[in-house]
């Protein structure tokens, strides 16, 4: 039955993903890795691996998450 059925998780914990935040026309991007797993639609927790500071980031695609400023 599809409804036993659980989608897959598109970010793992410990996964190496792309921070992204947008604004208008200004995209900033930065690498970060997760604290936790997730879907496409759901909050995680990502260390930025530059400054090793903590986001809530929205999981958007495999990979990417995005942040808001």
């Amino acid at each position: 039955r599809a409804t036993f059925l659980k989608k897959p998780f598109m970010v793992k914990k410990g996964d190496n993903v792309m921070i992204e935040a947008r604004r208008g026309g200004l995209v900033i991007q930065t690498s970060g890795v997760t604290k936790g797993s997730g879907q496409i639609g759901q909050t995680v927790m990502v260390a930025n691996s530059d400054s090793g500071r903590e986001l809530r980031a929205k999981i958007v695609a495999p990979g990417l998450v995005q942040v808001d400023f």
